[in-house]
């Protein structure tokens, strides 16, 4: 049991590796005032630098 539950994990953490390898820096400029913004949603599929 211990065994199978150590392997799920195994299975896990590559997962989120391999997910965190797919993540981008990106760099967005606010020219407006504001001392904080917010962004939420999926920015999947940009292909404009």
């Amino acid at each position: 049991e211990a065994q199978k539950v150590a392997e799920e994990k195994r299975s896990e953490i590559e997962e989120g590796q391999c997910l965190l390898s797919l993540l981008r820096t990106t760099s967005i400029v606010w020219s407006n005032s504001g001392d904080d913004v917010l962004l939420v949603g999926s920015f999947d599929g940009w292909t404009s630098q």
